[in-house]
């Protein structure tokens, strides 16, 4: 590196030095940011209460009933889960996310689906993710 690079600005080096280093996140340089995701467990009282939610919801939509068969897969594969001494965070998160993408298309077709998003996103902060990791804000 010149010089006038240095003078200027154009060229910089970052990095750490250190015998160890421990941390959860890392960022080093300029404008570099660090974010560390911590999973939550499932709160399952929640998690019953959104399925609960999800399927009046579904039921005072004005959704097609083929619409609805096709919702209901995902959510008794979340309804299934639930029931599990310890419900599988991952197996909830797949189906959610897969119900929220059927979601998102029926929304397309009609703004009935509307009415599911707020079950959805508590069923997602039940499982301790955010509406934006799962696509609904």
């Amino acid at each position: 590196m010149s010089e006038k690079q240095k003078k200027n600005g154009e060229v910089a080096n970052y990095g750490i030095q250190a015998e160890s280093v421990t941390a959860g996140a890392m960022a080093v340089g300029k404008g570099a940011t660090a974010t560390q995701n911590i999973g939550a467990g499932t709160d399952s009282a929640m998690l019953v209460a959104g399925i609960a939610d999800l399927r009046a919801a579904l039921e005072a939509s004005r959704l097609p009933l083929d619409a609805r068969d096709v919702l209901n897969e995902d959510i008794e594969a979340i309804a299934a889960e639930s029931g599990a001494a310890e419900p599988d965070r991952d197996r909830v998160e797949t189906a959610l996310k897969s119900l929220i993408s059927k979601v998102k298309l029926a929304g397309r077709l009609t703004e009935d689906a509307a009415e599911l998003i707020e079950p959805l996103k508590k069923i997602a902060a039940a499982i301790g993710l955010g509406a934006a990791a799962i696509g609904l804000l």
